[in-house]
């Protein structure tokens, strides 16, 4: 087993298309990288739900980062109508 496929796999594990799959697919691919000693190691179609995954995680985080650059004190301003907004 690959220590480093199995924790790729734990930080995935809550975003699509591996949150989507029913239980006996996601049995299959922890079963899968359970047995693999590499990436490569696995079938093209798990290959696929795990780029999938990152890529969706990467999308969230960079949707996330820009909501929070968003609201920067001079956004926070600039929405009300010039006054000062006390920061939490």
């Amino acid at each position: 087993m690959s220590a480093d496929l199995s924790r790729r796999l734990a930080r995935l594990k809550l975003f699509p298309p591996i949150r989507d799959l029913t239980p006996e697919e996601r049995r299959a691919l922890f079963r899968a990288i359970h047995v693999a000693r590499g990436f490569d190691e696995l079938s093209p179609r798990f290959q696929d739900v795990i780029i999938a995954a990152e890529a969706e995680r990467e999308r969230l985080r960079s949707a996330q980062q820009a909501v929070a650059e968003a609201h920067t004190p001079e956004m926070r301003a600039s929405s009300a109508g010039g006054r000062p907004v006390q920061s939490s």
